[in-house]
């Protein structure tokens, strides 16, 4: 456990003398007086202060005064705990307010660290809900954890605990096989859009040529119209692929600065989108276009094709 918050109750102890003259001592705000002799132990505080005999006093033999803390307190400590699976482990971040109510057990335990005496009770109880819950079931087990606050500090004696903050996250492991799950998912997440948009991409720009060619065929268009726009179709697919590319690119970037993805992924991943953008793809497409062309203008007019 990692104690991150703590106190002492104990303020102070110091010797303490009766006699015929005594005065009752007078506890601060906040503080309680024990006196401490051959007759036990008393406590003086600004509740009974008042009603407490001089005789009392005198007589009880005490020979020792003890200022104690009974204001409130936080506390703040963590620790681990292992979940259902028993390999990964929860980390716990607990905030409490907490406060002496019994200061008489408090001193007879010599308790000198109030996070550590308060904290065994509530750990034990945490832990042993922990092994109830897998790492994937971390929302459940915070929201069981916040309807059994009065469970956690059921077992304390001489301290009230109150206002309860627990927070948890996986372990280091669990983290990183959820990262790696989220990296192969996005990897074939946008394996998956960039096959769809390829065969819309595609399926357009054949669907525009052939319309294109068939308004040629029919006498709609002339050849030169007909270049023209096959033309600015062939120039529109390689923007396309051009906006295509450097939004991915986009894409990678963040996932490498969200640590989804490691550099080399990223760069093996940008790679295969090239050939789809390369020179000699677009070679290939303008000599398709043009044999196209070519066959129009040979069966169905006198004119040759325009060359680029």
């Amino acid at each position: 456990m990692s104690i991150i918050k703590t106190y002492n109750p104990i303020i102070s102890e110091s010797p303490y003398t009766t006699g015929f003259f005594v005065k009752l001592p007078v506890p601060s705000n906040g503080e309680a007086i024990l006196l401490s002799g051959e007759n036990g132990i008393l406590e003086i505080n600004s509740q009974n202060r008042n009603s407490i005999p001089i005789g009392q006093i005198r007589n009880g033999k005490y020979s020792k005064q003890i200022r104690v803390d009974i204001s409130a307190h936080n506390i703040e400590f963590s620790f681990e705990a292992f979940s259902a699976n028993m390999v990964n482990k929860f980390k716990f971040a607990v905030i409490a307010s907490c406060l002496v109510n019994n200061p008489i057990e408090i001193y007879k335990l010599k308790i000198g660290d109030m996070c550590s005496f308060v904290s065994s009770s509530i750990e034990n109880t945490i832990k042993d809900m922990a092994l109830l819950y897998n790492p994937d079931e971390l929302a459940s087990l915070l929201s069981d954890l916040e309807s059994k606050q009065t469970a956690l500090t059921s077992e304390l004696i001489g301290a009230k605990v109150s206002n309860i903050k627990v927070s948890i996250e996986n372990d280091e492991l669990y983290r990183g096989h959820l990262k790696k799950k989220i990296s192969i998912d996005n990897e074939a997440e946008l394996k998956r859009l960039e096959l769809e948009a390829a065969a819309d991409l595609s399926n357009t720009t054949i669907s525009d040529t052939t319309a294109i060619l068939t308004d040629v065929v029919s006498g709609k268009k002339s050849i030169s119209e007909a270049y023209g726009e096959l033309k600015q179709i062939r120039s529109n697919d390689f923007e396309e692929k051009i906006k295509q590319f450097n939004n991915l690119s986009n894409l990678f970037k963040k996932l490498v600065d969200d640590g989804m993805l490691t550099e080399e992924q990223a760069t093996a991943a940008l790679k295969n989108q090239l050939p789809a953008i390369s020179a000699s793809s677009l070679e290939n497409s303008k000599k398709a276009n043009s044999e196209r062309l070519q066959g129009i203008t040979n069966d169905n007019n006198p004119y040759q094709a325009i060359d680029e």
